[in-house]
């Protein structure tokens, strides 16, 4: 990763460093939203589910 931030014209260890954690931070923001979808879908699934339950009874 360093060596591709070099690649692109980041020189300075604060700008390597800078961009690495913005990166990282990106990363870590879609896996969050990620395993947030996962609860929704799961939740929305166990609506669905009672709903046509209780239309049936």
């Amino acid at each position: 990763m360093n060596n591709l931030l070099r690649n692109e014209g980041l020189r300075a260890e604060i700008e390597r460093f800078s961009e690495f954690a913005n990166i990282l931070f990106l990363k870590l923001l879609s896996e969050n939203n990620e395993k947030s979808c996962g609860i929704i879908s799961k939740h929305n699934q166990t609506m669905i589910l009672s709903v046509t339950l209780i239309a049936m009874l």
